[in-house]
């Protein structure tokens, strides 16, 4: 089993997560159990009518069904070990940034109701428009994993992968320390824990203070 590193958002009164339904589910750029869609307005429902969200942001492209063909793009930049790719206006960005905004508001909604966001580590990925640019977390907003010291310059490694998963304390109390422990888990970005943002508690690292897993309540 081949996984990136993950990182848990959730709210105060989560439910029990084997009893949620599967329309409750919304799948985002990922296989699994539940509905998949994309973060559209058109596409998803608002996000509090969910219970769980999982997210793999490749890119915000994945996220966004505004233009497949850059999506494709995309792919075979990551596939080169690219982590940028310009394009010739902010078109289709803006039409993204204005659908972010929205969104931001209601994943506040969907984590105050209780909801759990849960998101893979993929490697920093940022689209650079001529004035306008947008990287694979900039939907999170404060919730980003790590804090950049200027806009899309991600405190997180590119490159790294590895097999090595050690459990923090945290993590063993976990309801997610076993899928963590699961023989022949990989991961893949890592973030220094003291590049964390506020209010994340590592749940495995690989290696002294190389966060792979975290959870933010």
């Amino acid at each position: 089993m081949v996984v990136s590193g993950a990182l848990v958002a959730r709210g105060t009164n989560v439910s029990n997560m084997r009893s949620i339904p599967k329309q409750r589910i919304l799948r985002v750029n990922c296989p699994g159990y539940g509905v998949d869609s994309y973060f559209d307005l058109k596409e998803a429902k608002e996000l509090k009518k969910y219970t769980a969200i999982i997210v793999n942001p490749s890119s915000i492209v994945h996220l966004y069904k505004k233009d497949l063909d850059l999506a494709r793009r995309v792919e075979e930049a990551i596939a080169q070990g690219q982590t940028s790719l310009s394009v010739a206006d902010d078109e289709i960005l803006r039409s993204i940034e204005q659908e972010v905004e929205t969104r931001i508001i209601q994943l506040s909604d969907f984590l105050t109701q209780g909801g759990v966001l849960v998101y893979f580590l993929s490697r920093p990925f940022t689209i650079y428009g001529p004035t306008l640019s947008l990287d694979n977390y900039c939907w999170l907003e404060s919730l980003a994993p790590d804090q950049p010291n200027e806009p899309n310059v991600r405190q997180m490694s590119a490159v790294s992968q590895g097999r090595l998963v050690e459990l923090s304390e945290a993590g063993l109390q976990s309801e997610f320390g076993p899928y963590l422990l699961q023989q022949g888990v990989e991961w893949s970005t890592i973030i220094r824990e003291e590049k964390l943002t506020d209010g994340y508690t590592a749940l495995a690292t690989a290696g002294p203070k190389k966060c792979i897993a975290g959870n933010y309540l």
